[in-house]
């Protein structure tokens, strides 16, 4: 059994989003549905990282994300990520900042840290605290997206995903990516008859990047 699921049953208090193990498997994603309907605000008072909130409704996410005010990416207070260590590394008279981390009018997604205290979802969240926006629950919440796991080209409100951010946060990057991907799927249509998945492919055990190390297909030309 996943250790996604061996959440299933554990109290909510004990549940920590920021190991990296559970996002070996999509299974994660049932814990996130049970935080969505059972707790969409949660708190984690103890994580390698610290204590942190988890935002996991599309809805809540999108009201942190473009909250600029009352929730910041500065990396003077820890940056997007959870690991404060990655823009506060723990070498003297060393520090690093990234572009994405800057507040507006420069962008970044996930993390924010609160600038004062903050009633969301009959919690409050007190100024300092870090604040985590699930992306990847988000784009799962059945409340605005039908069908989240089916990919449907036509969806009506596909573009309203939250993987580029929002607001004042929205990716510089976005048509860049679109761009990419765009000329990817020509080329691959062009050439290519039928593309099979071979074996299982690998995910990434990563709480920031929602993604593959390994995926083996087969391809047949046209």
């Amino acid at each position: 059994m996943s250790q996604a699921l061996d959440m299933g049953d554990m109290p909510l208090e004990h549940i920590d989003l920021s190991r990296h193990d559970i996002f070996a498997s999509e299974d994660v994603l049932e814990t996130f549905k049970r935080l969505r309907k059972e707790d969409p605000v949660h708190y984690c008072p103890d994580s390698p990282f610290g204590a942190f909130w988890s935002i996991t409704r599309y809805e809540d996410c999108l009201a942190v994300d473009t909250d600029h005010k009352r929730f910041s990416s500065s990396d003077k207070l820890g940056g997007i990520m959870i690991d404060d260590n990655v823009v506060n590394p723990p070498v003297e008279g060393m520090h690093v900042s990234a572009f994405i981390t800057k507040d507006q009018p420069e962008h970044a997604p996930i993390r924010r840290t609160a600038l004062e205290d903050v009633e969301l979802g009959g919690k409050t969240i007190k100024k300092g605290d870090k604040v985590v926006m699930w992306y990847y629950s988000g784009n799962h919440d059945e409340d605005v997206f039908d069908d989240p796991r089916t990919v449907r080209f036509d969806r009506e409100n596909g573009n309203r995903h939250l993987s580029f951010g929002f607001g004042i946060h929205w990716c510089m990057g976005l048509r860049v990516a679109e761009l990419q991907l765009r000329t990817l799927w020509q080329q691959i249509l062009d050439k290519f008859e039928k593309i099979e998945l071979v074996g299982e492919p690998v995910r990434i055990k990563s709480n920031f990047v929602n993604g593959y190390s390994q995926m083996n297909v087969k391809v047949t030309r046209h």
